[in-house]
């Protein structure tokens, strides 16, 4: 019974500071998020940003805008300290990719995965660990809104970013070295 309260207890402390940490991201953020650019959510899992697609990317590409590289490192200098796993997630509008496109990205799933890669990426130049960030795609399965209009069309072309505490530390990859692997419990310096 006390490992159960012992685990609660450690739950409720990293709510907690992903509650505070939520708060010092809207704070931080605060002319993106009136432009309506960022949306946050505190769920069970933990803290989930919203980034529409229109704000760091052209229509059928993966290359960042230039507003969207600034909002992504941004996010990073907010972000690189934190002891969370850091998900980023890719979805798309349920239109199929174009012929031209297809030449690239055959199908949404390629498209989401790049845009997803292309943001962990950035956010790992920013001085985000690269052994926190996890990138995935959804393409067009979990649509927010249904996809019959261009702007519900549009909520649903998004990436995620999601805040997740660790279960687990993070084992450090040996060195080129033939260093030691050490581990790094969550919340330790990194």
């Amino acid at each position: 019974a006390k490992s159960l309260q012992f685990e609660v207890a450690l739950r409720d402390m990293e709510i907690a500071h992903l509650e505070r940490e939520q708060r010092e991201l809207e704070d931080d953020v605060a002319r993106w998020a009136i432009r309506g650019a960022i949306k946050m959510q505190m769920l069970a899992d933990g803290l989930h940003l919203t980034l529409p697609q229109d704000v760091l990317f052209q229509s059928g590409s993966a290359t960042l805008k230039a507003e969207g590289v600034e909002m992504v490192t941004e996010l990073a200098a907010e972000i690189a300290n934190e002891p969370y796993q850091i998900a980023v997630l890719g979805f798309t509008d349920d239109v199929p990719v174009g012929p031209e496109l297809a030449k690239r990205f055959p199908t949404n799933w390629e498209l989401a995965a790049a845009r997803a890669a292309r943001v962990a990426r950035l956010l790992q130049e920013k001085g985000v660990r690269g052994d926190r960030l996890i990138v995935a795609s959804f393409a067009e399965n979990r649509p927010l809104m249904p996809n019959d209009t261009p702007e519900s069309r549009a909520q649903n072309r998004r990436i995620e970013i999601r805040l997740l505490p660790m279960e687990e530390p993070i084992a450090a990859v040996p060195s080129a070295g033939g260093g030691k692997e050490t581990t790094r419990k969550p919340g330790a310096p990194g």
